[in-house]
């Protein structure tokens, strides 16, 4: 019987284990001189649902008494009965002590841990009491202590048979593995174990890269072992020079300048500059750039353009004399 407590099934109480603790804990009635102190458990089960079944007949059992002052370990018996138990159910002790011919009085209360036990045992339990009768300060007492190995109130002889554990399962070898970490069974036949993310994966839609440690779905994804880092293959290429990512849909590589230039764009191998198609035209012999809604091409001044022009000149003067004649005559 313990001095520390936790709550099993709804209820707080005072631990009901196999060792004992360290701080002591004194309940106390009052009495008198003469009278006849007693002492008693009743014993209950605790479900799950925090309802309780009393195993006991409704009076204290394993009755100890004392009469005249004094103090120390006192014993007595009970023949617990054999009791059919879930495996959520507790066993709860309650300690009860009585001044003469008064009423019983509940002074502490014990529960187990939940037993996951199949029944309790048919067996006959000794239940030890550290108890005092004295004069003090407030009288005549009648005191009961638990807690220590001083006062080592205790049962002895509780026993019960645990359930049965639970049933073994069969696994198909060739298609099934068992993950230590996970502790469950996975189908290998689809799915992969990542050690370090401890997790299964489909290993028919997904791939471990190693350099990030992380899963990404292979059939939209793929890894830049450049960058460590994942690009949709739907949507985006890469580029070894630059160990870029691009989408392919609007940019294109020009491996002279190494640089991804909008697909609207053209580049001229010449000047090595990408321009607007839409809106400019190269002109071979100048090795520029013109915007075709304002500008023409004038092809290069040569010999031959300058005999065009001298020719183009006599036939205006020839145009102008001939005119003159005209009007002359």
């Amino acid at each position: 019987m313990r001095s520390d407590q936790h709550t099993v099934n709804g209820l707080t109480a005072y631990k009901l284990g196999t060792e004992q603790t360290t701080t002591p804990v004194v309940v106390y009635i009052p009495t008198t001189s003469t009278a006849k102190c007693y002492a008693g458990i009743r014993v209950f089960i605790r479900h799950a649902d925090d309802s309780e079944t009393e195993i006991t007949s409704g009076t204290p059992v394993a009755q100890v008494s004392r009469t005249s002052s004094g103090g120390g370990i006192q014993s007595n018996t009970w023949n617990c009965p054999e009791t059919s138990l879930a495996d959520t159910d507790a066993i709860v002790v309650r300690v009860y002590l009585k001044s003469g011919a008064g009423a019983w009085s509940e002074k502490a209360v014990f529960t187990t841990e939940q037993l996951n036990a199949l029944k309790l045992d048919a067996a006959t339990w000794t239940v030890y009491y550290y108890t005092v009768k004295y004069s003090g300060e407030l009288g005549w007492t009648w005191e009961f202590d638990f807690g220590t190995s001083t006062y080592n109130s205790r049962i002895a002889n509780f026993a019960w048979t645990l359930a049965a554990p639970p049933p073994e399962e069969w696994h198909d070898v060739n298609s099934w593995n068992f993950q230590l970490y996970a502790r469950k069974w996975s189908d290998v036949t689809y799915s992969s174990f990542d050690l370090i993310a401890q997790k299964w994966y489909d290993i028919a839609q997904w791939a471990l890269q190693i350099l990030t440690r992380q899963w990404s779905d292979v059939a939209i994804w793929m890894f830049n072992t450049a960058a460590r880092t994942w690009n949709d293959i739907a949507l985006w290429t890469l580029n070894l020079i630059t160990k870029a990512w691009h989408e392919t849909s609007t940019w294109i590589f020009q491996i002279y300048t190494k640089k991804w230039n909008d697909v609207l764009w053209t580049l001229q191998l010449t000047t090595y500059e990408w321009h607007t198609i839409i809106e400019w035209s190269f002109t071979l012999i100048s090795h520029g750039w013109h915007t075709i809604a304002t500008w023409i091409l004038t092809i290069e001044t040569t010999v031959l353009s300058i005999i065009l022009i001298l020719g183009i000149i006599i036939l205006a003067i020839c145009f102008i004399y001939a005119v003159w004649l005209t009007k002359k005559s």
